[in-house]
């Protein structure tokens, strides 16, 4: 596999372009400074990877994206996705999860608190939570975050009969992946109810965000009125078939009064006018972002230093200071002379436990033919200077 490659699309005014995605890994000193790694451990991911492994109680499997594809045509923003593991030298009941980032054009925070599990339970004053488990060591995945599906909600008010003609249908028999009583910005979590009956023995989220936490006065709410329940705090990949980035495909789950929720309207991803919108519109390029809404936000040029708390392989906080320069591209279309393309970077992709980040930049001019010829490739040359 290469580690660069040429794509072709249309930017989101629909101007016919031709991009150049390239990736390099580097691996992080200790003072947090980048060393790459070359071309040869640096290839681009060209599949979508899911996460195997991972135990759900029951029936009900979401898959959990594990990586995205490297090799979209156009990226509004700079995706900042970490992967790994929050740890600690001495088992604590909670832990402050922070990253930050700041450079010469952006700086912001965004602050998680890791809990140890907990389970609601009736106490002799009504429904109570358990005291959080020590830990020493939990996963940064959406399966700790709220989220998940209500069991017990789509075994009361759905029909058996018509439940498993659906299920029949959709080959879903053993290991079901969907579902209307799942929470569709993260079904792969905890935390979700619809029904109030269902909540003895619920397993709490064990990453929340501070001002966003999951109250068991507020524990349970009708299927339409998802987009009022806390969002899912994690810094990994956000996968494609949640919203909002399926609505990014003209895609809205069922809510109510069929409006888009106040949060991904003040975070500005859609406007009110977007459920009347014609599913046979153009891809928004918006879906191309994998990280977390809350992550896809800013522009990132390359010079920004990150500082992520409790997540280092030694439980220390985890430092980066990203390359200054990035490299340059040039592109050749058809007959036309070699032409630098201005370069943007699309994604940062910190692995912690690996001690390693990859940084995905794009090169973009406008396509010199607007239909392509067959075999299309051979009329397109790339360079990639690091």
């Amino acid at each position: 596999m290469p580690n660069s490659v040429v794509v072709t699309g249309e930017d989101p005014s629909g101007r016919p372009i031709v991009s150049v995605v390239a990736i390099m890994r580097y691996d992080i000193s200790p003072a947090g400074r980048c060393i790459p790694l070359g071309p040869l451990r640096s290839d681009l991911q060209s599949e979508i990877m899911e996460y195997t492994g991972i135990v759900y109680p029951g029936k009900f499997h979401p898959p959990l994206l594990k990586r995205d594809i490297d090799c979209y045509v156009w990226r509004g923003h700079t995706d900042i996705i970490v992967q790994g593991t929050v740890r600690t030298e001495q088992p604590v009941q909670s832990l402050p999860v922070d990253l930050a980032c700041a450079g010469s054009q952006v700086r912001f925070e965004l602050n998680v608190v890791a809990t140890g599990d907990r389970w609601v339970e009736h106490g002799p004053a009504g429904l109570r939570l358990t005291s959080p488990e020590p830990f020493t060591e939990m996963p940064m995945r959406y399966d700790r975050a709220y989220g998940g599906f209500d069991a017990h909600a789509e075994t009361k008010f759905t029909d058996p009969a018509e439940l498993a003609e659906m299920c029949m249908m959709s080959g879903q028999t053993d290991e079901r992946i969907a579902s209307d009583y799942a929470y569709p910005r993260n079904p792969a979590g905890k935390g979700y109810l619809v029904d109030l009956d269902g909540a003895h023995g619920l397993p709490w989220p064990n990453l929340e965000f501070p001002g966003e936490r999951l109250s068991l006065s507020h524990l349970a709410a009708p299927m339409d009125q998802w987009g009022r329940r806390p969002y899912p705090a994690c810094f990994a990949w956000f996968s494609h078939a949640w919203f909002p980035r399926i609505g990014f495909l003209g895609v809205l789950p069922v809510v109510q009064d069929d409006k888009i929720p106040d949060a991904e309207l003040r975070m500005g991803l859609f406007n009110d006018g977007f459920p009347d919108a014609s599913l046979f519109e153009p891809v928004d390029h918006a879906y191309a972002q994998g990280a977390h809404p809350y992550l896809r936000r800013h522009r990132l040029v390359g010079d920004e230093k990150i500082r992520i708390t409790n997540m280092s392989l030694d439980a220390r906080d985890f430092h980066l200071h990203l390359p200054a320069s990035p490299p340059k591209i040039f592109i050749r279309q058809f007959s036309d002379s070699e032409r630098s393309a201005p370069t943007v970077l699309d994604c940062v992709f910190v692995e912690t436990d690996l001690n390693q980040v990859s940084l995905i930049w794009r090169g973009t001019l406008p396509a010199a033919q607007p239909h392509l010829p067959r075999g299309w490739h051979q009329f397109y040359e790339a360079r990639v200077v690091w």
